[in-house]
């Protein structure tokens, strides 16, 4: 899903110079049918490029991808533990089958924008100064640049010493089943239980229950018998529950070159509230910009904020510039991924262990200490707006604060 987020929107985005486009798939991997959800953002963005949803081809979009509409997101806790909530989205989106939305938008992408399509498997990738090479079984293919998105980053690309890791993990593991029936809510499940999280994602014709878990808290098996316990009205067979585990990273350089990281490549926390797919979106219109920099050799002016206060003027070359941002909002969104832990909780090794954590690191990031004086000041004086925290609108990341119920008073107090 990644590298087709990313491929549609070089190709309808591009619209100062003629893009040549050449996406190489390995036909030996499926994608991870995990994380099928899209901001609303990511949809307007994909609609504008595909036209996903409009009079001509909506029907047949819905009927291909499996689209069920989202128009937010419903938090319950397991055993009535805390008060449940919602969180409404201000425009609707969508949940999609993502192997289905690969072969959508590679045919409405032929209709609009012809490129070429390689089917290989790639081994390696080199560069020099003026082009990059992706090394596959059947031939070696060179290019102005290539957006590497084939995955999960290898052992050997942690021990090289190419990705950092946040202080601890949250959830970093996962037990996911599709129960093939369907669903019709208009909305993302939350369930938030003593071992951390899980989510459910309804297409059209079926439902991935996904139970989130911290292995290095919880064991697998654990894990899997409460799974079983908490989804007992859901026909779970043992035997068709996939399982994945990850920890937590994110590339120390985004861009080398001629060289781009997307999708897992890029980073990898949890996934929570379509983060994702959203940043890969998001960060392909950055590349469009470095790419035109770096054909044209041109550097880039701005003034950089440090603080909250606005630095002297900095010139950067457009990978000095695209790299030093990927590092900012990895920052960010971890610590987004952090409030998600700060307020209601259950009294578990889970909660007790990532709460604390969480609420540490917050507390050492002077833009969420700057939001939650901010939070603060709103309560006291309604007629002082909510503010944004990056990367959810206010309307967005009020409601996902009241509903965990926050102290902000508490956490300003704590400074």
């Amino acid at each position: 899903s990644a590298g087709m987020v990313c491929a549609t929107t070089l190709l309808g985005m591009s619209h100062n110079f003629k893009t040549e486009l050449t996406l190489i798939t390995d036909p030996n991997i499926p994608p991870i049918k995990v994380g099928e959800s899209m901001s609303p953002t990511l949809l307007t963005m994909m609609n504008q490029i595909l036209g996903i949803i409009d009079l001509k081809n909506s029907c047949n979009a819905f009927d291909e991808m499996n689209i069920m509409t989202r128009v937010g997101t419903r938090h319950v806790w397991e055993d009535n533990a805390n008060p449940n909530f919602d969180v409404n989205y201000d425009m609707f989106s969508i949940h999609f089958d993502s192997a289905k939305f690969i072969t959508f938008a590679r045919n409405r992408l032929k209709e609009l924008y012809p490129y070429t399509e390689i089917n290989d498997t790639i081994k390696c990738i080199t560069q020099d100064e003026y082009t990059a090479t992706a090394h596959g079984d059947s031939g070696d293919y060179t290019y102005d640049f290539i957006i590497d998105c084939r995955g999960f980053p290898t052992n050997e690309d942690f021990d090289r010493g190419d990705y950092k890791f946040p202080e601890f993990d949250t959830v970093n593991s996962l037990l996911v089943f599709q129960h093939q029936h369907p669903y019709t809510h208009p909305y993302t499940d939350v369930r938030l239980h003593r071992n951390g999280w899980q989510f459910g994602i309804n297409t059209a014709h079926r439902k991935a229950f996904g139970y989130l878990y911290n292995k290095d808290i919880t064991t697998k098996d654990e894990a899997l018998q409460h799974y079983l316990s908490l989804n007992k009205d859901v026909p779970i067979v043992e035997s068709d529950v996939k399982s994945l585990s990850w920890r937590f990273y994110s590339s120390k350089k985004a861009i080398d070159n001629r060289v781009i990281k997307m999708g897992n490549k890029l980073f990898f926390y949890e996934p929570i509230q379509g983060i994702p797919l959203h940043h890969y979106c998001i960060f392909t219109l950055i590349i469009i910009d470095y790419m035109a920099a770096k054909h044209f050799n041109i550097d880039w002016e701005y003034r950089v904020t440090l603080n909250g206060f606005l630095d002297d003027w900095h010139t950067y070359t457009p990978e000095d510039a695209v790299n030093q941002y990927h590092n900012v909002i990895m920052d960010r969104y971890f610590e987004i991924v952090c409030t998600n832990y700060i307020g209601n909780s259950m009294n578990s090794d889970f909660w007790n262990i990532t709460k604390k954590n969480s609420m540490n690191r917050l507390l050492k990031f002077v833009g969420f200490m700057e939001f939650a004086r901010k939070v603060v000041s709103h309560y006291d004086n309604p007629q002082i707006e909510y503010p944004n925290l990056y990367i959810h609108p206010s309307i967005i990341i009020k409601q996902y604060m009241e509903g965990l119920q926050v102290n902000f008073h508490k956490i300003i107090g704590r400074e």
